[in-house]
């Protein structure tokens, strides 16, 4: 969707009702990279793309002119089209863009305004944007050059130290370096990132990394409320609370069912299931104290963030659909090799918004293709970067009979569970599965591979994590 607002996110400022305002930002990526001269064999077939280009760049940037924004950065891909079809007559000036790195080569000028700062209220909101540097192959125009970002940050912020409230970074940069970037500069308090993936806030030091997405599907909406401006501000996510009291609340159900097969399991013979219950009753002891802990914590800042993904197209999402089928007898499914193994039916989530030293892998279920009754598998991590503390049921396993995860040995994990009753996990049903726990010891790969996929799940596809920042440097057949 050429022209959608591709990486945007809208800043409410909500100190005061009286002051409160709207920002409309966005991260880079409007235009797509074309074609390099070298693919066009003829002059004719240039000369058509770059017709076509250059209506398309015209027509985004109108677009873009009528919404109002109020920063725009120029990432490589935008820069690329604009050293490719010389748009300077087009016009990319008309727009409020900005990017601290982009430099003219022989005059050592930006090119575009090195900062935007917008006055809501009482409050300075400063706005720079930052721009990768291009592949080499498509380095086509000398006329720029790409800086390296850490010093161009550091000449903006520092003029920003005094004069600004509220900093806020348009990137287009991979995630590493605005992770990087936030460990660098603690003064930065949001980084608005061109991430395809999109993420819930990932909290490094005292500032936050967010994304709304790929494609401009989704518009990404930031609301603040400050009621002190002293530094550092200390934002807290809204959205981590009520994850934390949703995590609350799924304990205290799981601590109720346990407490009403207490009396029953220590009757039994069983050591074995005794100890299994002795075990699970002080893990959801842990983890609940924790959580409470971190609330509190969270209670006690003054200022806070919230968010969110608005779906920009209904036609992909939103819209629920109902066709009356004609009725049929339930087909159960006659050979475990009709599964479709090539989808993804487990995915993986990384939810790292409890801080740097801490990370949950949310492991959900994406229209199951047969009915499940028991499962199993085993998780495998590096020992040298995670550390397995503790895990939550999620709500399509939680009246199971019977479900553990639990740590084998460093580096391997054993999940599994059963349900001989009717609350087992039905034919095209969704939802999460188990939330695991780890804390981060040392750097390097932090992806979860799972393996040994057995019983009902045996033939499931899993979509696992690929995080831009980090490469898989093992694989486990």
């Amino acid at each position: 969707m050429g022209g959608l607002p591709n990486r945007s996110a809208t800043l409410n400022q909500l100190r005061k009702p009286a002051n409160a305002g709207d920002l409309l930002l966005d991260a880079g990526n409007l235009f797509t990279a074309t074609k390099s001269k070298k693919t066009c064999k003829k002059q004719k077939e240039l000369d058509k793309i770059t017709k076509l280009k250059t209506d398309k760049v015209s027509r985004i940037i109108k677009l873009y002119e009528t919404m109002s924004y109020d920063a725009i950065n120029v990432s490589h891909n935008d820069l690329i089209l604009f050293n490719y079809f010389q748009l300077e007559n087009v016009s990319l000036r008309s727009l409020p863009c900005t990017s601290a790195n982009i430099f003219y080569k022989e005059k050592n000028k930006h090119v575009f305004k090195p900062f935007i700062t917008k006055k809501l209220g009482d409050i300075t909101i400063g706005i720079f944007g930052l721009t990768s540097e291009p592949p080499v192959n498509q380095r086509e125009n000398n006329n720029y050059i790409v800086k390296e970002p850490i010093d161009a940050s550091r000449d903006i912020l520092n003029d920003f130290r005094k004069r600004v409230d509220l900093i806020i970074v348009l990137s287009s940069l991979a995630k590493e370096s605005n992770l990087k970037l936030l460990k660098e500069f603690p003064n930065i308090d949001f980084i608005i990132s061109t991430d395809r993936a999109m993420h819930l806030p990932v909290n490094h030091g005292n500032g936050y990394l967010v994304s709304a997405g790929d494609k401009g599907k989704f518009l990404g909406r930031i609301d603040i409320k400050l009621r002190s401006l002293e530094r550092p501000l200390g934002l807290q996510d809204l959205g981590r609370r009520a994850r934390l009291t949703s995590s609350i609340k799924q304990i205290d159900k799981q601590a109720a069912r346990l407490e009403e097969k207490k009396a029953d399991i220590l009757q039994s013979d069983n050591s074995q299931i005794k100890n299994q219950f002795a075990q699970a009753v002080k893990t959801l002891q842990r983890q609940r104290t924790q959580y409470s802990k971190e609330i509190a914590q969270l209670e006690k800042a003054v200022n806070y963030f919230s968010n969110s993904s608005i779906p920009l197209l209904a036609k992909q999402q939103g819209i629920v659909r109902i066709k009356r089928a004609a009725k049929t007898k339930p087909v159960a499914l006659a050979k475990s090799q009709d599964l479709p193994s090539s989808e993804p039916h487990i995915k993986i989530d990384r939810d790292q918004s409890g801080g740097k030293d801490t990370v949950t892998f949310v492991l959900s279920v994406d229209k199951a293709p047969n009915q499940v009754r028991a499962l199993g598998f085993d998780v495998v991590y590096d020992p040298g970067v995670l550390r397995y503390t503790s895990y939550i049921k999620g709500g399509l396993i939680d009246h199971f009979d019977m479900f553990d995860a639990r740590k084998l040995r460093e580096g391997l994990l054993r999940v599994g569970g059963f349900e001989a009753r009717s609350d087992f996990i039905v034919a095209g049903k969704s939802g999460e599965l188990v939330r695991l726990d780890f804390q981060v010891i040392g750097k390097g790969n932090s992806d979860l591979r799972l393996v040994s996929l057995k019983d009902d799940i045996s033939l499931w596809g899993v979509k696992k994590v690929h995080l831009p920042s980090e490469k898989n440097q093992s694989r486990v057949n």
